[in-house]
């Protein structure tokens, strides 16, 4: 028998079935508008705030900004700290895994998190546009064996604080990145990342400093 819902959980679902994701998305964009009309070029950013705290208030986040085209796929397996930015189409899609990012982090436009392995995002850190986590890929397929009777390997990523991630980059299964490190444009990360390091390239290597 399953339990009865607590207080709390009731006035979670009244929030969602109040805000539903169409209707939240209907009065950020008129209220950007409106916005734009009253003085210009604040349209976009009335625009995105208004977003942030409808859906704050539907899901219990803690977005400062949020911007078009997001998917939070499964939210109750997401949680997001204080004044979190999102930008343009980002995708976060949890399937059985969990992801969650600390305050004041930033994830720039067209960002993919695959989180089946469950991905973790510290505070304060900044992940550029077209950036791929993955923490849940295939196996390889031997001679005899077909692809999709594979089951899946997953293995948490987990970036530590104040993290800088450059553009195109590309995170695998398993990796643990440091507080305070650089992850060069383009890098493909396939192994841990010490704390204030550099890396750059495919696959990512440290880089000397002079």
């Amino acid at each position: 028998m399953s339990a009865l819902p607590t207080k709390r959980t009731r006035f979670r679902r009244l929030r969602r079935e109040l805000l539903p994701e169409a209707v939240i998305e209907l009065i950020a964009r008129f209220g950007g508008w409106l916005s734009e009309l009253i003085r210009e070029d604040s349209g976009y950013s009335a625009e995105v705030r208004l977003r942030a705290a409808l859906v704050n208030a539907r899901l219990g986040f803690g977005f400062r900004e949020l911007a078009r085209g997001t998917v939070l796929a499964r939210p109750g397996q997401i949680a997001i700290g204080h004044g979190v930015v999102f930008r343009n189409n980002v995708v976060v899609m949890p399937g059985a895994g969990t992801f969650s990012i600390g305050d004041g982090s930033h994830i720039s436009h067209h960002v993919l998190m695959a989180a089946g392995g469950g991905i973790s995002i510290g505070r304060d850190c900044a992940i550029s546009s077209g950036v791929v986590f993955y923490s849940v890929t295939n196996k390889r397929a031997q001679f005899g064996q077909r692809l999709a009777d594979l089951a899946p390997e997953k293995a948490p990523i987990t970036i530590g604080d104040h993290v800088h991630v450059g553009a195109n980059a590309t995170i695998l299964p398993g990796v643990v990145v440091g507080d305070y490190a650089v992850i060069g444009a383009g890098a493909v990360v396939t192994r841990d990342v010490a704390p204030g390091a550099i890396v750059v390239g495919v696959p990512a290597h440290p880089v000397k400093e002079k």
